[in-house]
């Protein structure tokens, strides 16, 4: 137990996003439907301005799954 806090201490874990997630997390970000995007726990996850968390993957069409969302 001791040597606990220095084992928290010695490293520090980053996930690299794959250009295909910079490239969908920025057109998230960019969108007039979205209000913000993040990356967590190796997916893309948003809020659009109603307040509804969605997660979306490379393959899906943002236009589509946002249509039902008001604009700003």
């Amino acid at each position: 137990m001791r040597h606990r806090q220095k084992l928290k201490n010695d490293f520090m874990m980053i996930d690299q996003l794959t250009p295909d997630n910079i490239e969908l997390l920025n057109k998230l970000n960019d969108h007039p439907k979205i209000a913000n995007a993040w990356y967590f726990n190796g997916h893309i996850y948003a809020c659009d301005i109603e307040g509804d968390r969605r997660r979306f993957d490379v393959t899906d069409n943002v236009d589509r799954l946002l249509s039902g969302v008001k604009e700003r």
